[in-house]
């Protein structure tokens, strides 16, 4: 195991060929990097998937830009050639796992040629995704019964997860989903970062985006993100509150106060409407995890 602690990355570690029963997977990892981390330019002989549960960040594969958000699955392909983008960022924490998915049976096969024919470098707001990356790494940072049987699970389950949102990313067919996002995007995206604390009206991030029509400003943002202003303000307001919950101390009704839930039973609904979970079931989940 490479454990990370440095100027650039707070604590992580990254894990190279993991198991040995288990050759599709080729390393995975966790890593809570600071602002300005810099990744230089390398590759990998399978896939990597990243996934960021706070923060947002910037990539370049090749010369193209990628900015990945909280929640968003951030796909390389074989041999191709990526780094960190150079742009300013904030503290973020990623999951990571490395694949040769030829070697992952019929469902690998699969998801290669699906990658293969539609290219994503980005997959929005992939939620259910974090539970399965943080059981690889757990599983294969020690030694324990029967790990390989269950790790090989997970990656099965992994791989149609990817396999169901390239498909549901198709039907939906967002504009540029891999790409910087317009600059009065941008503008709007940093504002809802700055007001997680309340519920901010579309007329408010129409005049920070442009200053113009709201119904302009919405039509755009939905084109470029995916999902309509309100909703992704509210993703974030949740991931922030997700990861308040992780704190010995954290009330859930503190929580809800603090990111502008009217009240817990309002915050308890939305957070099991985006998690499958109330907000109390997922903070005694993560806290048996630390136990363990």
């Amino acid at each position: 195991m490479k454990v990370f602690r440095s100027h650039q990355m707070i604590s992580g570690f990254l894990l190279e060929s993991p198991v040995d029963g288990l050759p599709a997977l080729e390393h995975c990892g966790e890593a809570l990097c600071c602002s300005r981390h810099v990744l230089r330019p390398h590759f990998h002989a399978g896939y990597e998937f990243v996934y960021i549960t706070r923060g947002h960040a910037f990539w370049k594969v090749g010369e193209r830009p990628v900015h990945q958000q909280m929640g968003d699955l951030f796909i390389t392909y074989p041999r191709e050639l990526h780094e960190t983008d150079g742009e300013p960022g904030i503290e973020f924490h990623l999951l990571w796992i490395g694949l040769d998915l030829r070697k992952l049976g019929r469902e690998g096969r699969r998801l290669e040629a699906l990658l293969a024919a539609r290219k994503p470098a980005l997959l929005p707001q992939c939620h259910e995704m974090e539970g399965v990356l943080r059981g690889i790494a757990m599983q294969a940072s020690g030694e324990r019964p029967v790990r390989e049987r269950i790790i090989l699970q997970y990656l099965r389950t992994f791989v149609n997860l990817v396999e169901q949102r390239v498909r549901m990313s198709e039907a939906a067919t967002p504009a540029h989903p891999g790409a910087l996002h317009s600059h009065p995007v941008h503008r709007a995206l940093d504002f809802m970062r700055g007001h997680l604390d309340r519920r901010v009206s579309l007329r408010e991030l129409a005049q920070a985006a442009t200053g113009g029509s709201v119904a302009r400003f919405c039509e755009r943002f939905k084109k470029e993100v995916g999902v309509a202003p309100g909703t992704h303000h509210l993703r974030l307001r949740l991931d922030e509150a997700r990861q308040a919950l992780r704190l010995p101390e954290a009330r859930v009704t503190q929580v809800a106060m603090r990111f502008g839930f009217s009240s817990s039973q309002h915050f308890s609904t939305a957070f099991r409407t985006m998690y499958g979970l109330t907000p109390r079931a997922w903070q005694a989940g993560a806290r048996t995890k630390r136990r363990g």
